[in-house]
């Protein structure tokens, strides 16, 4: 995960897929997600650096035939290994260069599965409703399908284009049955079925701003603007602006001027997890605040069926429930384990009952233990080295070549959520 690289996933499967490294390699490491310390693979990727990666479910009708643990365990090392198709559960991983791999999940984890040249920078993957979207640094979309047999068509994906080849489509996310991508400072609402552009909306007014985080939960979907400190909700109907939250004074009162660079917060990382707004900053801060629809109650903003930039709604009409994520950051926290330079991502895992005591994090100590039917999810954050902001940057040497404070290598920062 280093500034060069990184990339993260968890898969259905209970295990976590990390990639880091530099320009010229990628390291790709795959951890047990109910025991942290078990590492199932490791290989290299060269003359790559990947920059997405996605998990895509088997297809509903492919038949799997699951080997014993140590038969998966030999054939992952086995490069040879033969004898399964992408209608299996899959990994794919974007590329800088434009390439796209797909590796199985449980086993042969090593051998890529299918290699796909595209024509520009894979910026992010993502899957939905039977569909993956591969969003492109030109400005395209490559949108996926499978064959009758249920294996990927890798040579008939279908192309959609957003706007000129010098900017990128930086973000994408899974909404209702279609995606919402950022394009510039814009959103693009794109309807899968039909392939094409349903509408779209601006962020900000300002042209040379670039959309760089989305984040959905049922009704409304979060959106963050690159350099910047401000947070917008909208709804996923309507495309209405419903909240705008700005996490700098939040983030100023609890630590002052303190670090150096405050005064740039901006948001790296965004995501929803267990009914929570979690928001990574440039200056390595980690912050989770409460969503929810009865935050508003009594004020909650009449939805409208309006379309923006004098567009056609095609939802008209359509009733629309009031399930819209408010955020309530005056009950927002902050971790003060947190990242030296930005947090990159945010996964969650999810164990439960007694399996959650094996992961390794700190339980608190006034909380009760958890019972056989509770669920932990754990929320793992990504990013470049380690700080302990409430009593400073640690001092310990990595004793390598070259030498490298351990503050300085990367890390995982692991927060638990009991449900």
């Amino acid at each position: 995960m280093s500034q060069a690289a990184e990339a993260k996933l968890q898969v259905s499967s209970g295990s976590l897929w990390i990639c880091s490294g530099s320009h010229s390699e990628t390291e790709v490491m795959v951890l047990d997600a109910t025991r942290a310390n078990h590492v199932l693979d490791h290989f290299t990727i060269a003359n790559c650096r990947i920059l997405c990666i996605a998990s895509v479910p088997a297809h509903p009708g492919a038949q799997e035939e699951r080997e014993p643990s140590w038969r998966q365990a030999a054939a992952s090392r086995d490069p040879a290994s033969h004898g399964h198709t992408s209608a299996e559960p899959t990994v794919w991983l974007g590329s800088q260069s434009g390439r796209l791999f797909l590796h199985l999940t449980d086993c042969c984890r090593r051998r890529c599965l299918h290699l796909v040249q595209l024509a520009e920078c894979v910026h992010s993957i993502v899957y939905t409703g039977g569909f993956v979207v591969v969003t492109l640094g030109n400005g395209m979309l490559e949108i996926f399908h499978r064959n009758p047999d249920g294996t990927w068509d890798l040579t008939g994906h279908r192309s959609l284009d957003l706007g000129p080849p010098r900017h990128s489509v930086r973000c994408v996310v899974s909404v209702s049955d279609g995606v919402w991508c950022g394009y510039r400072n814009r959103v693009y609402i794109i309807n899968l079925k039909h392939l094409k552009i349903q509408k779209w909306f601006e962020v900000t007014p300002h042209p040379e701003r670039q959309v760089r985080h989305l984040a959905g939960q049922d009704e409304g979907v979060w959106v963050s603007v690159r350099l910047e400190s401000v947070l917008r909700l909208f709804h996923t109907h309507s495309a209405q602006l419903l909240q705008e939250v700005n996490i700098q004074p939040f983030v100023t009162n609890m630590f002052g001027s303190r670090p150096p660079g405050l005064s740039l917060l901006q948001v790296t990382a965004l995501s929803v997890i267990c009914e929570r707004l979690w928001i990574g900053t440039g200056t390595g801060f980690i912050v989770s605040a409460p969503l929810s629809a009865e935050l508003a109650a009594g004020s909650i903003p009449k939805i409208s069926n309006g379309a923006p930039a004098g567009q056609e709604d095609p939802l008209q009409g359509v009733a629309v429930p009031s399930t819209i994520p408010y955020c309530a950051m005056s009950l927002a926290q902050i971790c003060f384990h947190g990242h030296r330079d930005a947090v990159r991502f945010f996964v969650s895992v999810s164990v439960s009952g007694p399996a959650s005591q094996r992961v390794g994090v700190a339980a608190d100590r006034a909380s009760p233990p958890p019972s056989e039917e509770e669920t932990t999810v754990l929320v793992v954050s990504g990013g470049e080295g380690y700080i302990n902001f409430r009593i400073g940057e640690a001092g310990e040497t990595y004793r390598g070549t070259p030498a490298m404070l351990k503050s300085e290598r990367s890390h995982l920062v692991v927060s638990r959520v009991r449900t």
